[in-house]
């Protein structure tokens, strides 16, 4: 276990879990918001934010999600 204990798995999400992999130690760490913001329960202390996704993105609604949220707290 430990850093890259993900094994492939022959899709397009190698690259992704791999990654992941080498961010956290330990893959609950993965739902910290520092990990995911997008799991904070509270963006109205942030700072303007300017969030900058990718067409082809694997991950583009993750960022898009982000933004709405920083939106919707008032994060310019």
């Amino acid at each position: 276990s430990g850093r890259g204990s993900i094994q492939p798995q022959g899709d397009d999400w190698d690259a992704v879990r791999w990654y992941a992999t080498q961010y956290v130690v330990n893959p609950q760490d993965a739902n910290h918001p520092y990990v995911s913001p997008s799991l904070a329960k509270d963006f109205s202390h942030l700072p303007p934010a300017l969030v900058i996704v990718a067409e082809k993105d694997q991950l583009r609604q993750d960022g898009e999600k982000y933004a709405q949220q920083l939106s919707a707290a008032g994060i310019p």
